[in-house]
């Protein structure tokens, strides 16, 4: 009976973590994936264990401070179970880690302890032009592309003409820089020629992940050089214009890097600048904010927009105000499979936005450099079309700097309150009077006596 009390009195439990990985470790940003911990019983009685939460390093690198999964699961003496952790996003660049990884109570820091880290890749462009307008057929304007990488890297700046006959002779249409590294920023230019109507073309930056290459990022700037002189074929005189989208894939050659000849009518329509409409919010007015999707994770996917639908959605500024935006679809084009919007702050300017099945737009609302918002269409038909919204990691950040802002004044003016009733309540009774039957009971007492 002792010696089957001692055993009882030995048997443990030990749960730790035996392995962990991460499904794909080179990431872009704002892209989801996945990691898996092998959690083991190394003692000698059955286990159980209910939630292990994976945290992130101290470079607060995932858009959340804490990942939890609910497992409910009963491990025998000297089994194991694999836990995953999905879901998760990073909304910064660089070569991060985790910090630890807790099973119920008790914390494992085995993903420290082997320096187990993930690359998150991105690439952001800077286009610059030497002059915003060239005579036709002999003027030139150099076009300078800065590129600054996050993550370890290969990166190839490519270039091309979408319209107007300008060229770039016999110059590269691509550059490759290999082994870059989280933050290092490159640059490459070209010398263009302009044609005899407006020239539109595109600067893109691709970047892949390094050393295995299963992480892709590009981001890609369009921008107009106006013609100027009596050959000029273009009757806009709209000065220079950007846009910007964000996709995957890359691009290489050399040569011209564009065709010859003259734009054609449509052409140069579409360069006129539009005029916005007036428009403000009203009953048929789509919010954002209402969609569980795009306040849970940063995206909405909206169908069925027809010409003249309003949508609105609250944007953080980095001094943590809260704006106001309207989005207003203008136009559907199936033909050219293309949707024009035009975009403002209540109460402000409008600006006009073009996106295409192939060409998502990226928005700076706050105009600091960093993009905030990302637009894509992914479906049209005649007279509809669905836009797929996305916050970017920027757009998320100064959010919950927000919500931790409004929670810690919110615990503040919390403990205000009931400070102050403590107050009044110390105040009331050090100064009440004695009640009046107290008092004729203490006269009867004294008469008596």
């Amino acid at each position: 009976m002792i010696l089957l009390l001692l055993h009882v009195a030995a048997a443990t439990v030990t749960l730790e973590v035996t392995a962990f990985n991460c499904s794909p470790d080179e990431v872009a940003v704002t892209e989801d994936f996945s990691c898996t911990a092998t959690v083991e019983n190394s003692g000698d009685e059955t286990g159980s264990l209910t939630t292990a939460t994976l945290y992130p390093d101290s470079g607060n690198w995932l858009e959340a401070s804490s990942y939890a999964e609910v497992t409910n699961t009963n491990i025998n003496s000297g089994a194991s179970t694999d836990v995953v952790f999905e879901g998760l996003r990073a909304q910064k660049s660089g070569e991060y880690g985790f910090s630890r990884i807790t099973l119920d109570e008790v914390s494992d820091t085995y993903p420290a302890d082997n320096s187990i880290e993930v690359n998150v890749i991105d690439a952001i462009t800077v286009v610059s032009q030497s002059a915003g307008s060239a005579v036709a057929s002999t003027g030139t304007v150099d076009a300078s592309a800065q590129v600054t990488v996050g993550g370890n890297v290969d990166l190839v700046i490519s270039f091309s003409v979408t319209s107007g006959g300008c060229t770039i002779g016999t110059q590269a249409s691509s550059a490759s820089f290999t082994d870059l590294s989280d933050g290092q920023s490159v640059s490459q230019t070209w010398a263009i020629t302009m044609g005899t109507s407006n020239c539109v073309y595109s600067i893109s930056s691709a970047a892949t992940s390094n050393p295995s290459g299963t992480a892709t990022k590009t981001d890609s700037t369009s921008k107009t050089i106006t013609c100027s002189g009596s050959a000029c074929t273009t009757t806009s005189t709209s000065s220079s214009s950007s846009s910007s989208s964000s996709s995957s894939g890359t691009s290489s050659g050399s040569g011209g890097g564009g065709g010859g000849g003259t734009s054609t009518k449509e052409e140069d329509d579409e360069e006129i600048p539009r005029t916005a409409r007036e428009y403000t919010k009203d009953d048929t007015t789509i919010d954002l904010n209402e969609y569980e999707s795009w306040r849970e994770n940063g995206r909405a996917n909206i169908g069925n927009l027809i010409v003249g639908q309003t949508l609105v959605f609250t944007f953080v500024t980095p001094t943590l105000k809260e704006q106001n935006w309207i989005f207003y679809v203008e136009e559907i084009d199936p033909e050219n499979e293309k949707v024009i919007l035009f975009l403002k702050q209540e109460d402000g300017e409008a600006v006009e936005i073009q996106i295409s099945l192939s060409t998502p737009a990226e928005i700076d609302l706050d105009k600091d450099g960093s993009i905030d918002l990302k637009i894509s269409l992914t479906e049209i038909q005649e007279g509809t079309a669905t836009i797929s919204f996305e916050k970017t990691s920027t757009f998320i950040a100064q959010e919950q700097q927000l919500m931790e802002k409004r929670k810690w004044t919110g615990l503040f003016i919390t403990i205000g309150i009931l400070f102050l009733i403590l107050i009044i309540g110390i105040t009331y009774f050090l100064t009440r009077k004695p009640h009046k039957k107290e008092e004729g009971n203490h006269k009867k007492y004294y008469q008596n006596n």
